[in-house]
């Protein structure tokens, strides 16, 4: 529902509960302050063909650029922008409905608009959302600002800039007096008149209990109403309780977030008679582990006028309340048989009367305690070391149990701390692994295992279980790895003698992954013996392809079962090489044939030599292929009166190709 109603040069706007007061609108370039941050306006036009850019100078510094606003692709761009500006700046999260979203989204889109909608003006996370706006949450409150916006980057004049700027700024003032107070049905109806409004843009209702210091929100809307020329703010309180004076003001709020000083205050007591109110009071809860419940219970001051009590129950405190069924106006307990050992739940109550119900009563918690006892740990409990893992294994010791803790103490007599989140699982048998810590000097371990049942109750700690260790010691990382190319393209690999940084290693191991075709593969062990620790030099022989290969080496244990942590990596390129092609071609041509000489690639182990010849006007075609060693060919299929032409390719024993020689041509008279 939308309400727009002019009052003395002010627009009021009510949409869906939030209350906004809209004053002519704010078009120029600005910064205003939050309570954890500052607000920029950037201007009035909707950045549909351009971006705001937004640079910020921070006392009296450089100006750096920190922000490009952008007009929002979509409604749901818009919606997601909004939650994410109104919790960066400690506003109250208030998420437009679909038929709110969808109105901003036509007004903002439509082709003929081009300016940021009046009634957004004082709505800043929605300008912000909207592309006409800012918030910079990383400022800092003990620093100084201004502010610069260009359009695409154009050259900004240090006119635009905002003025100097911090947060957070003093409270501002209204004036605004306590006017009218009387009992309503269901609660209490309240006006405060505003003389001078500030910068107030909308406001919170606060409330005080009689001897309870200090004020609280209440869940009220306010109602900004124009009343012979004057505006006034308006309120029901429905949690209202009979024969309690409470005391109510106005906590004003700018756009920006920022509170001004409350309001004089408005005192009440009482409220109508035949209302039903929320009376209900010592309201708790209690396990009742014989019943497998959970028991409310509570007292009412007066059951006149209600016909019966509702119970609701959620599964989180903000969450979603079910009804769970209802009880009449004498009854004072209730069990709820539907709940699970150790797990809380939240109750509310409302009471009905024959015209009306009541606002929920305070929400409370409640837990069923554990119900079954838990006397006996797991079973058959062992454990086994490998090097520098230990392996413990156990049974399943009662029908119930749900999950294990593993507990391990760092010496034999040390406290049994629980090791890792508890193991959940129904299975009969049940291992754990756990890996060791590197220690330089031997070390005692003690281990434990506890199962927990369905109930939520932990078992007695099974018998302890010990391992000893000699000192798992950190091998050895090799670094400064190279690589280099040897004179028969083969890749060496060099690194320091890590023996002096330890001794209690074997040796080394090199891996090697390669990247070409744009993937990378898997790094594999090359170094199929083991490198002896006194050599820190490598050879790889196999790598022949064209491709970036990547080498890292590891140590190895004295063992042989365990490696080190890799060094830093080396790689080295390999380019694809051109194979060379025959030289000093000559054609001679004879009485029916042509004799061909040429002269092979020196230094080049080629597997064969490819001859092609083309007619004039036709396709090449191939007509021999040689041993590597032969230099001379007679081409006897030739004509009188043709020109014929030919062109030669070496081939590799890998199968690599050299480029074609340039045809050479030869007419047949």
């Amino acid at each position: 529902m939308k309400i727009f109603k002019q009052i003395s040069g002010l627009v009021l706007v009510l949409v869906c509960g939030a209350v906004t007061l809209c004053m002519g609108q704010k078009t120029s370039l600005d910064a205003i302050a939050g309570p954890h941050g500052i607000w920029v306006i950037c201007g009035d036009k909707l950045p549909k063909n351009f971006n705001y850019i937004i640079a910020r100078q921070k006392n009296g510094g450089e100006w750096i650029k920190v922000a490009t606003v952008k007009m929002p692709a979509s409604k749901e761009q818009i919606q997601a922008d909004l939650l994410y500006n109104e919790k960066a700046a400690g506003l109250d999260i208030q998420p437009l409905g679909q038929e709110r979203l969808q109105a901003v989204w036509d007004r903002v889109s439509a082709n003929i608009i081009n300016n940021s909608p009046p009634e957004m003006q004082n709505d800043l996370p929605l300008r912000a959302a909207t592309g006409t706006a800012w918030y910079d949450a990383e400022a800092d409150s003990a620093t100084t600002y201004r502010y610069r916006v260009q359009v695409n980057g154009a050259e900004g004049n240090p006119e635009n800039a905002t003025n100097i700027i911090r947060f957070p700024v003093k409270k501002f003032i209204t004036d605004i007096k306590p006017s009218l107070i009387k009992p309503a049905m269901g609660g209490i109806y309240g006006e405060f008149r505003v003389l001078d409004k500030g910068q107030m843009t909308r406001c919170k209702i606060l409330r005080s209990y009689y001897l309870r210091g200090g004020f609280e929100e209440i869940n009220v809307t306010p109602l900004f109403i124009s009343r012979g020329g004057q505006l006034l703010i308006g309120f029901n309180d429905n949690s209202a309780m009979p024969k309690v004076p409470y005391t109510y003001v106005v906590q004003p709020i700018d756009a920006a977030g920022n509170k001004g000083f409350a309001s004089p205050e408005l005192k009440a007591f009482d409220v109508a008679e035949k209302s039903i109110v929320p009376s209900v009071h010592q309201f708790r809860t209690y396990s009742d582990e014989k019943r497998r419940a959970v028991r409310l219970g509570w007292k009412l001051a007066d059951t006149k006028n209600i016909t019966s009590i509702d119970i609701y129950k959620s599964a989180t405190f903000n969450g979603t309340y079910t009804k769970l069924g209802s009880v009449s106006a004498t009854d004072t307990s209730y069990y709820d048989y539907n709940v699970k050992p150790i797990t809380t739940y939240y109750y509310t109550v409302k009471l009905n009367g024959n015209y009306e119900t009541s606002t929920a009563s305070p929400r409370v918690p409640g837990i069923l305690k554990a119900s079954d006892k838990n006397l006996y740990p797991p079973l058959n409990v062992q454990l086994r070391q490998d090097n520098d893992k230990v392996i413990l294994s156990w049974e399943k010791n009662e029908p119930d149990t749900r999950a294990y803790f593993v507990y391990r103490a760092n010496r034999r007599t040390g406290e049994l701390k629980q090791l890792g989140p508890p193991i959940v699982t129904d299975s009969a048998r049940v291992s754990f692994t756990d890996v060791l810590p590197v220690s330089g000097a031997a070390v005692t371990y003690a281990y434990a295992i506890a199962d927990e049942n369905t109930s939520y109750a932990i078992s007695p700690k099974s018998d302890t279980l010990f391992t000893s260790t000699l000192s798992v010691i950190a091998l050895p990382i090799p670094y400064k790895l190279s690589a280099r190319k040897t004179d028969h393209n083969q890749v060496q690999l060099f690194w320091p003698d890590m023996r002096s940084e330890s001794k209690t290693f074997l040796g080394y191991a090199v891996f090697r992954s390669v990247t070409a075709g744009g993937k990378t593969s898997v790094p594999q062990r090359i170094s199929q013996q083991l490198i002896r620790i006194n050599m820190n030099t490598f050879t790889d022989t196999t790598a022949s392809a064209p491709g970036v290969y990547h080498y890292t080496v590891k140590t190895v244990s004295m063992d042989g079962r365990k490696l080190g942590s890799a060094s830093p990596e080396a790689g080295y390129t390999l380019s694809e090489e051109t194979l060379a092609a025959v030289s000093n071609i000559k054609l001679i041509p004879l009485q029916g044939a042509v004799e061909i000489s040429w002269n092979n690639p020196l230094g080049v182990d080629i597997a064969a030599i490819q001859i092609s010849r083309a007619i004039e006007g036709q396709s090449p075609q191939v007509i021999a292929t040689l041993d590597p060693g032969i230099q001379a060919y007679t081409d006897k299929t030739v004509s009188q009166g043709n020109t014929y032409y030919y062109t030669f390719i070496t081939k590799s024993k890998n199968g690599k190709l050299s480029p074609g020689t340039d045809f050479i041509g030869v007419h047949m008279r």
